[in-house]
């Protein structure tokens, strides 16, 4: 009985200890970088952002004991706030995240895994996320593909292991791999509904070979845009759109800036509404990236005066509300769940909220066009 007793409070006492001392976090990026490839072990990197309102369960879950244990054990950790500019920004813009508070997740060798939204109210949430980054931890280093490929390795079976691992890694930027890619394929490949599938997730830019290509059998387009899940036809059509307008700004070319907005009216289909405000969007996106501001002005001017400032604020707070519940919605379908807590902390929840991003600043400039998912017509 004694034994047992004993057993208990040194259990209970290693338990405090370990929720006292948290997770350990390094004191720089490059600190943990080196540190992660020197043990070997993956780099979890926390980018936190302070709430506008009170919300005192914000990080109850990287308090819990089993968080604080996988975290510690299984990883290199950094923390920075958006608050340090000079850190944060710098991480940010070179792994393109986007929502944050962010979970930003490389291998042992430094290679970039996945980021993510980082719901850290609730433990759930995170060991999930850590135990999908331990697992892909497993797979080939997207650094060592990344080495391969500037080595001059680009036969088509090393190029589709390639693009697959970036897509996988939410990397869209795969434009110029799938050109190489296609440069390497026989016309008779293209009647095969997979390889066609394959192009149309890479991100093709409408003006380059291989989307003109993979739009030549109708019949497989027709067919995936018909039974592929909607989240595939969204994340293609996506895909293409932000890398085509990117090479448009890129290149000041205006012609593919108006073939992409264009592209992205017609994903909606008969929703002509829905396709036009979304075509104005993506002119705004590119004569913002080319710093044109009169043209900008110009068609920001009839956007929001076209679409939104007829709107009541109960307008306006309703559409918040269901840009929420379709958030949470999609959250849910994913193993996450979205706690009560700002709007604001949550990026997902404002692109689709046109009178907040009038005032919180044009976000949505530099992100995807949310499409219907339906085929160009």
């Amino acid at each position: 009985m004694k034994h047992s007793i004993t057993i208990f409070f040194i259990a209970a006492f290693c338990s405090s200890t370990l929720l006292a001392q948290g997770i350990k976090y390094e004191s720089s990026f490059e600190n943990a970088k080196q540190l992660a490839i020197l043990e070997k072990k993956p780099l979890a990197v926390l980018i936190t952002i302070k709430p506008q309102s009170a919300t005192p369960d914000y990080m109850d879950g990287l308090k819990d004991v089993s968080v604080i244990k996988k975290f510690n054990s299984s990883f290199i950790n950094y923390r920075v706030d958006m608050s340090d500019t000079a850190v944060a920004l710098k991480i940010v813009r070179e792994y393109r995240i986007k929502r944050f508070p962010s979970f930003l997740f490389l291998d042992s060798k430094g290679g970039f895994m996945f980021s993510d939204i980082a719901f850290l109210s609730k433990p759930e949430t995170l060991l999930f996320m850590a135990d999908k980054a331990i697992a892909e931890s497993k797979e080939k280093s997207l650094a060592e593909y990344d080495k391969e490929y500037d080595a001059g390795k680009n036969s088509p079976a090393f190029l589709k292991d390639y693009i697959s691992r970036r897509i996988k890694a939410g990397i869209n930027s795969n434009g110029n791999l799938i050109e190489t890619y296609i440069a390497q394929l026989k016309i008779s490949d293209l009647n095969d509904y997979d390889q066609v599938l394959f192009i149309l997730k890479a991100g093709p830019v409408i003006d380059g070979k291989a989307f003109k290509l993979a739009y030549l059998n109708k019949y497989i387009i027709d067919s995936i845009f018909k039974t592929e899940p909607l989240d595939v036809r969204l994340a293609i059509n996506n895909a293409i759109i932000e890398n085509s307008m990117q090479r448009a700004i890129a290149a000041k070319n205006s012609a593919l800036s108006y073939s992409t907005a264009d592209f992205a009216r017609g994903s909606w289909g008969k929703d002509y509404k829905e396709g036009q405000k979304k075509w104005s969007q993506k002119e705004m996106q590119y004569y913002f990236g080319i710093k044109d501001t009169a043209r900008f002005l110009q068609h920001a001017s009839y956007y929001y005066d076209q679409y939104y400032m007829s709107l009541s604020v109960d307008s306006v707070r309703r559409i918040d509300s269901l840009n929420f519940l379709a958030a949470k919605k999609r959250a849910e379908a994913s193993a996450i769940t979205i706690v009560n807590g700002p709007l604001n902390i949550i990026q997902d929840l404002l692109t689709t909220t046109p009178m907040l991003t009038y005032f919180i600043g044009l976000s949505f400039l530099t992100r995807p066009v949310a499409c219907s998912g339906k085929q160009l017509n």
